[in-house]
């Protein structure tokens, strides 16, 4: 039978793995759907559907003249399964991706606009399963657009089948039923056949299926032609006269500003290699960078978006999850010398795809940060945001042009935590470009987080020595670096104790990266540092309430609450955030710190035997000593609070890292002993111990303050005397 338009060969092509045919179920699909159809469409409908994979063509057969012929179809509907997405196989090589290109370059082109206005494809996709996500990105990836399908899947839990006539819908999850969704696809032919036949058909006879003749009478065209003048002529007298009194509710409604909050997913990793992770999830910070530096965009930060990494969740659950409008999702490939990096935008709330690109590039510094330039514009575009001319030139620049330095500066982005391995990989990246800023701040940003006290590897002037010149070589190179302003802040902060020069820093990020909160959490803690507690509490409700939650952010919150003198809020807070996030030191650090605090002694015990007891006392950070030390100082179990304070006095005698000085002070002032706590703080001070910036607003010196020495300490540091905290 040949096709209803002259010069096709079948008007509808069955493509199928032949295993999904096993019980039968194609076969009986097909007999169905030509039933729907006779009685559906008036003309005769032919459909290749290969019967008898022996009899036909194998999936190790070449493609012949004769598959050609029969891909020359007007309808292609590929039937879906765990198995058809598979790059080596027959059905998708030689069925799917040939009648994708071959109707891309037809007469008709491959998406066609229906006689009522709306735009559908040629290939009409049912599905019979759930499918993994790297088989919807594969097949989504070839579509270019976000997968839509005929769904003929059964549902129940454990269960992931291809329905049958027999199913009963109400215990089927998907409530679907087998007889609607053959008519729903032979209803997506009709309207399909009916476009192709009739290309100028009017929308108000999209049910019809008559042909519009090609002329029309000149006298029927000036009838026509008055009738709408004199009917738009009604239609905008009626519109004059309604905005007298709409228009001020029209401007109310229409001045509403647009939300255009956007999370940025893991790209997938296409390459199934976890060893080039790196690269994929690299790249996803990477347009994340960009899209910080533009104004308007409420964006969630890495740290959330990454719990998404491998997630199977919908679209729209993950954008409810990150209470964002938009998501940007999208799959990295690399093969030899070449990259394929896919993105689509999509509309969070409907799942609509919004814009898709497909990106084919040779695995060039050049080419990669020119995707992620051309990612954010797009971005920008799509959600109705003109970019600043100094902003647009600024996502455009690239920080280096060397490509073996910009994937080394990938890598050790993606792994900090391996300290060695970092340092060789950023100097390496130097090496090959000097004049590459981003690398000289990431490495100084190594060099700083070694003389903190949970690392503590370096004292305060090995990290001031390493660190100083990197960053200043880094602001010469680029004085827009971000990465290179955050750190200075927190070199000013944490190692200068420079508070206004702090203050200026984040000023210059937050103008950079306006759209961005990853320094957030460093300013939180400023703050709190100098006192001004109102507005750290302000600022984390603000962006807890926002967009982007993440453990640290309730830790931020809770510390906000403790050093207000909150306590219930500060405790509700820590019990919250324990029960839903994973532990990290971050975590664990402040969540003891806040209990000491608050005087929770037995949860910090709790914590530290649930999760810390296994190391070695040798092994302790200081601060961990620091408030064991008072835990079980306040518990009763003195012999083994004065285990953990000897092991700060012996580390303050030899201090060379860490803040041993300070907390040991701690613990004399929890067991009332001020003298040896303001003789510890004083040695603190005087070995310029990192943790001295707390002394203003530390729960734990609350009986301390007033005194003289205290006071000198204080003003020494560069604070004013009077902290206000709650007593």
């Amino acid at each position: 039978m040949a096709s209803i338009i002259p010069g096709y060969e079948y008007d509808i092509f069955i493509s199928y793995r032949h295993n999904d045919n096993r019980s039968g179920w194609v076969t009986e699909f097909v007999t169905a759907l030509k039933e729907e159809l006779a009685a559906t469409v008036k003309d005769p409908i032919s459909v290749y559907f290969d019967t008898n994979p022996h009899d036909g063509l194998l999936e190790t057969h070449n493609v012949g003249e004769s598959l050609e012929g029969k891909l020359k179809c007007l309808i292609f509907i590929p039937v879906i399964s765990q198995t058809y997405c598979d790059p080596t196989c027959f059905a998708w090589q030689k069925e799917f991706l040939v009648f994708n290109k071959m109707a891309k370059q037809d007469l008709f082109g491959r998406n066609i606009r229906l006689p009522n206005g709306n735009v559908a494809g040629r290939i009409l996709p049912i599905r019979i399963h759930n499918l993994d996500p790297e088989d919807k990105a594969l097949l989504e990836n070839e579509l270019g657009e976000f997968l839509r399908s005929i769904e003929f899947i059964y549902t129940e839990a454990g269960v992931n089948r291809p329905l049958n006539p027999a199913d009963d819908p109400k215990v089927n999850l998907n409530k679907t039923l087998y007889r609607n969704q053959v008519n729903k696809l032979a209803n997506a032919v009709k309207e399909i056949t009916i476009a192709l036949r009739n290309p100028g058909l009017d929308r108000s006879e999209s049910t019809s299926e008559k042909t519009i003749p090609v002329s029309v009478p000149g006298a029927v065209k000036a009838k026509n032609f008055k009738v709408k003048i004199a009917l738009w002529a009604v239609i905008i007298l009626a519109l004059l006269t309604s905005s007298y009194f709409l228009l001020p509710s029209i401007f109310k409604t229409t001045s509403k500003p647009r939300d255009r909050s956007i999370a940025v997913l893991p790209l997938v990793n296409m390459s199934n290699d976890p060893k080039q992770d790196y690269f994929s999830d690299g790249m996803m910070q990477e347009i994340l960078n960009h899209l910080f530096m533009i104004g308007g965009l409420k964006i969630p930060s890495g740290t959330s978006s990454m719990r998404f990494k491998g997630s199977k969740l919908p679209v729209k659950e993950i954008a409810r999850s990150l209470g964002v409008s938009y998501v940007l999702e999208g799959n990295v490939s690399m093969s030899g010398n070449n990259v394929r990096i896919i993105v689509r935008l999509i509309n969070g709330q409907n799942e609509q795809l919004l814009w898709t690109e497909d990106y084919k590039r040779n695995l060039t510094a050049i080419d990669l940060l020119d995707i992620q330039s051309d990612v954010a514009q797009k971005v920008a575009e799509n959600l109705d945001i003109v970019i600043n001319p100094d902003v647009k030139n600024r996502i455009k620049a690239r920080p280096t042009e060397n490509t073996e330095a910009y994937l080394l500066f990938l890598q050790a982005t993606q792994v900090m935590g391996q300290h060695e391995y970092v340092q060789q990989l950023l100097e390496k990246a130097i090496e090959l470009d000097p004049g590459f800023a981003d690398a000289y701040a990431t490495l100084a940003f190594f060099w700083l987080i070694q003389g903190n006290d949970l690392y503590g590897k370096l004292s305060r002037e090995q990290v001031i020595e390493k660190t100083e010149p990197l960053l200043k070589k880094a602001l010469q190179l680029d004085n827009n670096s971000v990465i290179a302003h955050t750190y200075l802040a927190s070199l000013r902060l944490w190692y200068n104790w420079n508070f206004d020069s702090v203050e200026m820093e984040f000023q210059i990020v937050n103008k950079l990266n306006p759209s961005s909160s990853e320094a957030y959490l460093e300013f939180v803690q400023y703050l709190l540092i100098i006192g001004k507690f109102e507005e750290a509490l302000s600022m984390s409700k603000i962006s807890f309430n926002d967009y982007d939650i993440t453990g640290h952010k309730y830790v931020s919150m809770a510390l906000a609450y403790c050093f207000s003198g909150q306590q219930e809020k500060a405790l509700e807070t820590v019990d919250s955030y324990l029960n839903i996030f994973q532990l990290d030191n971050f975590i664990l650090y402040n969540s003891i710190r806040i209990y000491v605090s608050l005087g929770k002694y037995d949860k910090v015990i709790e914590l530290f035997e649930k999760n810390l007891s296994t190391k070695s006392i040798n092994d302790l950070s200081d601060s961990f000593l620091g408030y064991l030390g008072i835990a079980y100082y306040k518990t009763g179990k003195k012999s083994q609070s004065m285990a953990f304070l000897d092991e700060l006095a012996s580390k303050s005698l030899n201090h060379t890292v860490g803040s041993p000085s300070y907390f040991a002070a701690t613990v004399f002032t929890a067991m009332d002993e001020k003298n040896k706590a303001l003789q510890m703080l004083q040695k603190a001070y005087t070995d310029h111990e990192v943790e001295m910036v707390w002394l203003k607003v530390d729960p734990l010196f609350r009986q301390l303050h007033g005194d003289p020495r205290f006071e000198d300490l204080l003003r020494k540091i560069g604070f004013e005397s009077d902290p206000g905290i709650t007593k």
